[in-house]
């Protein structure tokens, strides 16, 4: 169950999307100063500040996080972006040959960098881990 906190309502600091609500997936508890947010439009993430003001994530704040924590964060990274995707993907065709080439991805079909951030999620979650990748010489 999904559960939904109200939170001050304010705007994307990246894509500028409205933000009023918290969404819990998975543990069902209100989010709390120090929480991340990850924006369900453009996939920023964010920390809950005094008053449960959303702000950006320091280098050092994201070196400190855990492992499993960065693999999360990064998993709905890509839920977000795959999202996307298949909205655009379900989208009607454009009419221009010109446009629809320029827009989203077929069903069934990856984009290169999109390959290549799942290949990123892996990496993280080796070096999380203490694991080498195959490729990589000790």
């Amino acid at each position: 169950m999904i559960k939904f906190t109200k939170i001050p309502e304010q705007s994307c600091r990246n894509c500028g999307k409205r933000v009023m609500y918290s969404a819990d997936w998975e543990d069902n508890v209100e989010p709390r100063v120090g929480d991340v947010n990850v924006c369900i439009e453009c996939g920023v993430l964010s920390k809950y500040g005094p008053g449960m003001i959303l702000f950006p994530v320091s280098d050092e704040e994201w070196n400190s996080f855990p492992g499993y924590l960065k693999l999360d964060i990064a998993r709905n990274q890509l839920a977000i972006r795959a999202m996307h995707r298949f909205e655009a993907a379900t989208k009607a065709p454009a009419k221009s040959p010109k446009i629809r080439r320029r827009g989203g991805v077929r069903p069934g079909r990856t984009r290169r960098k999109d390959r290549q951030s799942s290949a990123w999620v892996r990496d993280v979650a080796l070096n999380a881990a203490g694991a080498k990748r195959d490729d990589e010489e000790v």
